[in-house]
């Protein structure tokens, strides 16, 4: 769901009138497409702060990670857009491993270790973080297959360089 301040952002950035742009927006594949050209111009971090979180990391995907498939950085950002929001809301952080592997799951482990990877140290022994990203490696391969893997792996280096130049 985008805010006004994301529907003035994409109106400013395409060009198209608000009412223009939110009707874009609507179908998620001509949005995804936008944001794939957006993600080629200059940005800001100032205007960047002002976006929803979901469009935010969506919008800085695709400029970063440029070396991954564009269906794989859709993917990617959706689910981020998801589990950033909730575990930054959350009174404590889901640790403990479930039984049977899950994507959801997944998503979650993998937007935790990507962005709070220091609260994962301090709540868990190494041994237990292990186990977490195993557990979450082997959800992504049951789920969604090896390719989406190897994406989902090399997006955790784009990530770092994403919280160091735009986040801090």
């Amino acid at each position: 769901m985008l805010t006004v301040s994301d529907i003035s952002f994409l109106s400013k950035k395409t060009k198209l009138t608000k009412e223009r742009t939110h009707l874009l927006f609507e179908e998620k594949e001509d949005g995804d497409l936008v944001l794939e050209q957006l993600g080629s111009k200059r940005l800001t971090r100032k205007e960047l702060l002002e976006l929803s979180f979901p469009l935010f990391i969506k919008l800085l995907i695709n400029k970063e990670a440029k070396t991954i498939n564009q269906k794989y950085k859709n993917y990617i950002a959706d689910f981020f857009g998801v589990f950033y929001p909730r575990i930054m809301m959350a009174e404590r952080i889901k640790t403990k491993i479930p039984r049977k592997h899950n994507e959801e799951n997944a998503q979650y482990f993998f937007t935790l270790a990507s962005f709070f990877a220091e609260d994962m140290a301090a709540q868990m022994s190494a041994m237990q973080i292990q186990k977490v990203l195993k557990y979450t490696m082997d959800s992504f391969v049951e789920f969604k297959g090896k390719d989406y893997v190897a994406a989902i792996s090399d997006s955790y280096e784009y990530v770092e360089k994403i919280k160091k130049k735009w986040m801090n």
